[in-house]
Protein backbone atom coordinates (compact mmCIF):
# COMPACT_ATOMS: atom_id res chain seq x y z
CA UNK A 1 0.00 0.00 0.00
CA UNK A 2 2.73 2.32 0.97
CA UNK A 3 4.20 1.85 -2.82
CA UNK A 4 0.76 2.67 -4.45
CA UNK A 5 0.71 5.81 -2.60
CA UNK A 6 4.48 6.90 -3.11
CA UNK A 7 3.48 5.75 -7.13
CA UNK A 8 0.67 7.91 -7.18
CA UNK A 9 2.33 10.75 -5.01
CA UNK A 10 5.24 10.68 -8.07
CA UNK A 11 2.55 11.20 -10.38
CA UNK A 12 1.17 13.85 -8.99
CA UNK A 13 3.98 15.16 -8.83
CA UNK A 14 5.20 15.09 -12.58
CA UNK A 15 1.92 16.49 -13.65
CA UNK A 16 2.32 19.54 -11.30
CA UNK A 17 5.36 20.20 -12.56
CA UNK A 18 4.72 19.61 -16.81
CA UNK A 19 1.58 21.79 -17.35
CA UNK A 20 -1.00 20.84 -19.49
CA UNK A 21 -0.37 22.29 -23.05
CA UNK A 22 -3.28 24.15 -24.44
CA UNK A 23 -4.48 25.50 -28.16
CA UNK A 24 -3.55 28.92 -26.69
CA UNK A 25 -0.11 28.26 -25.37
CA UNK A 26 0.73 26.85 -28.61
CA UNK A 27 -0.72 29.90 -30.33
CA UNK A 28 1.43 32.48 -28.88
CA UNK A 29 4.64 30.29 -29.26
CA UNK A 30 3.46 30.52 -32.86
CA UNK A 31 3.96 34.73 -32.74
CA UNK A 32 7.85 33.75 -32.62
CA UNK A 33 8.43 31.50 -35.83
CA UNK A 34 10.91 34.03 -38.19
CA UNK A 35 8.77 36.08 -40.23
CA UNK A 36 10.83 38.95 -41.91
CA UNK A 37 13.75 37.98 -39.42
CA UNK A 38 14.14 36.98 -35.93
CA UNK A 39 12.24 38.87 -33.12
CA UNK A 40 14.79 39.77 -30.16
CA UNK A 41 13.09 37.47 -27.80
CA UNK A 42 12.55 34.20 -30.14
CA UNK A 43 15.93 32.88 -28.59
CA UNK A 44 13.80 31.57 -25.78
CA UNK A 45 10.67 30.28 -27.44
CA UNK A 46 12.49 28.26 -30.47
CA UNK A 47 14.62 25.33 -30.00
CA UNK A 48 18.34 25.68 -29.96
CA UNK A 49 18.64 24.06 -33.33
CA UNK A 50 15.91 26.03 -34.98
CA UNK A 51 17.00 29.25 -34.07
CA UNK A 52 20.72 28.60 -35.12
CA UNK A 53 19.50 27.20 -38.43
CA UNK A 54 17.42 30.35 -39.19
CA UNK A 55 19.95 32.48 -37.86
CA UNK A 56 22.75 31.17 -40.29
CA UNK A 57 20.76 31.19 -43.25
CA UNK A 58 19.48 34.91 -42.65
CA UNK A 59 22.98 36.10 -42.01
CA UNK A 60 25.15 34.00 -45.34
CA UNK A 61 26.09 36.75 -47.48
CA UNK A 62 24.45 36.24 -51.02
CA UNK A 63 26.50 39.10 -53.27
CA UNK A 64 23.33 40.41 -54.12
CA UNK A 65 24.09 44.17 -53.50
CA UNK A 66 20.98 45.66 -54.79
CA UNK A 67 18.93 43.01 -56.30
CA UNK A 68 17.10 40.17 -55.01
CA UNK A 69 18.99 37.54 -53.47
CA UNK A 70 18.37 33.63 -53.05
CA UNK A 71 17.75 34.38 -49.39
CA UNK A 72 14.33 35.89 -49.91
CA UNK A 73 12.51 33.27 -48.96
CA UNK A 74 13.53 33.87 -44.96
CA UNK A 75 11.62 36.90 -45.29
CA UNK A 76 7.90 34.99 -45.50
CA UNK A 77 7.66 32.26 -43.20
CA UNK A 78 4.45 33.10 -42.43
CA UNK A 79 3.32 35.98 -43.75
CA UNK A 80 4.19 36.27 -46.85
CA UNK A 81 4.27 39.54 -48.72
CA UNK A 82 1.79 41.72 -46.68
CA UNK A 83 2.15 43.37 -43.77
CA UNK A 84 0.84 43.09 -39.98
CA UNK A 85 1.00 40.79 -37.52
CA UNK A 86 -0.81 37.27 -38.35
CA UNK A 87 -3.32 35.57 -36.42
CA UNK A 88 -2.40 31.34 -35.55
CA UNK A 89 -5.24 29.31 -35.18
CA UNK A 90 -4.03 25.66 -33.83
CA UNK A 91 -7.13 23.53 -35.32
CA UNK A 92 -5.53 20.64 -33.84
CA UNK A 93 -2.25 18.78 -32.06
CA UNK A 94 -1.02 15.34 -31.54
CA UNK A 95 1.04 15.43 -28.42
CA UNK A 96 3.57 11.90 -28.12
CA UNK A 97 5.83 12.54 -25.04
CA UNK A 98 7.99 15.81 -25.51
CA UNK A 99 7.01 16.37 -29.28
CA UNK A 100 3.87 17.95 -30.52
CA UNK A 101 2.25 18.28 -34.05
CA UNK A 102 -0.13 20.71 -34.55
CA UNK A 103 -2.21 22.23 -37.47
CA UNK A 104 -2.04 25.34 -37.48
CA UNK A 105 -4.38 28.14 -39.97
CA UNK A 106 -3.24 31.69 -40.04
CA UNK A 107 -6.13 33.74 -40.35
CA UNK A 108 -6.60 34.88 -43.88
CA UNK A 109 -4.23 32.05 -45.30
CA UNK A 110 -5.72 29.35 -47.68
CA UNK A 111 -2.74 27.18 -47.05
CA UNK A 112 -2.58 24.91 -43.97
CA UNK A 113 0.55 25.01 -41.94
CA UNK A 114 1.90 22.25 -39.99
CA UNK A 115 4.18 23.47 -36.66
CA UNK A 116 6.13 21.20 -34.86
CA UNK A 117 7.45 21.63 -30.72
CA UNK A 118 9.02 19.93 -28.71
CA UNK A 119 10.01 20.64 -25.15
CA UNK A 120 13.70 21.77 -24.39
CA UNK A 121 14.86 22.72 -20.89
CA UNK A 122 11.83 21.87 -19.15
CA UNK A 123 9.14 24.74 -21.51
CA UNK A 124 8.28 24.00 -24.97
CA UNK A 125 9.63 25.45 -28.04
CA UNK A 126 8.61 25.85 -31.80
CA UNK A 127 10.89 23.39 -33.57
CA UNK A 128 9.77 23.92 -36.95
CA UNK A 129 7.34 25.26 -38.88
CA UNK A 130 6.36 23.86 -42.44
CA UNK A 131 9.51 22.15 -42.80
CA UNK A 132 11.64 25.43 -42.95
CA UNK A 133 14.26 24.63 -40.44
CA UNK A 134 14.94 21.75 -43.03
CA UNK A 135 14.84 24.39 -46.10
CA UNK A 136 17.18 26.65 -43.63
CA UNK A 137 19.84 23.79 -43.32
CA UNK A 138 20.02 22.98 -47.06
CA UNK A 139 20.15 26.14 -47.83
CA UNK A 140 23.03 26.97 -45.74
CA UNK A 141 24.89 23.55 -47.06
CA UNK A 142 24.29 25.26 -51.00
CA UNK A 143 25.55 28.45 -49.87
CA UNK A 144 28.62 27.40 -48.15
CA UNK A 145 29.33 24.91 -51.24
CA UNK A 146 29.48 28.34 -53.22
CA UNK A 147 31.13 30.23 -51.16
CA UNK A 148 33.92 27.21 -50.82
CA UNK A 149 33.96 27.10 -54.75
CA UNK A 150 34.02 30.88 -55.49
CA UNK A 151 30.72 30.26 -57.50
CA UNK A 152 29.40 33.84 -55.86
CA UNK A 153 33.49 35.31 -56.54
CA UNK A 154 33.06 34.33 -60.12
CA UNK A 155 29.39 36.12 -60.09
CA UNK A 156 29.97 38.79 -59.03
CA UNK A 157 33.50 39.45 -61.13
CA UNK A 158 31.32 38.60 -64.06
CA UNK A 159 28.98 41.39 -63.31
CA UNK A 160 29.61 45.10 -63.80
CA UNK A 161 27.19 46.27 -61.47
CA UNK A 162 28.12 43.86 -58.64
CA UNK A 163 32.13 43.88 -58.72
CA UNK A 164 32.85 46.84 -57.04
CA UNK A 165 31.40 45.03 -54.16
CA UNK A 166 33.65 41.91 -54.10
CA UNK A 167 35.61 43.41 -51.09
CA UNK A 168 32.32 44.03 -48.89
CA UNK A 169 31.34 40.68 -50.01
CA UNK A 170 34.53 38.97 -48.65
CA UNK A 171 34.62 41.21 -45.38
CA UNK A 172 30.86 39.85 -44.72
CA UNK A 173 32.31 36.45 -45.54
CA UNK A 174 34.95 36.63 -43.08
CA UNK A 175 32.82 37.90 -40.44
CA UNK A 176 30.19 34.99 -41.29
CA UNK A 177 32.79 32.56 -40.92
CA UNK A 178 33.85 34.32 -37.45
CA UNK A 179 30.56 33.88 -36.09
CA UNK A 180 29.36 30.13 -37.58
CA UNK A 181 33.01 28.43 -38.46
CA UNK A 182 34.31 27.66 -41.88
Amino acid sequence: MKRLFAAIAAILMVSACSPKVDKHYLEALCKFIPDHGLKVEARKYLTEDYFNAYSEAFEAPTGAYGEIGDNEWLFYFVSGNGDGQPVFAVKDFKRDGGRIEADVEILGDPDPHKAIFVKEGGQWKVADWDSTKTQCVEYIKDMRQKYADGTIERQMQQDSTLAPYLDDFKKELESFYSIYGK
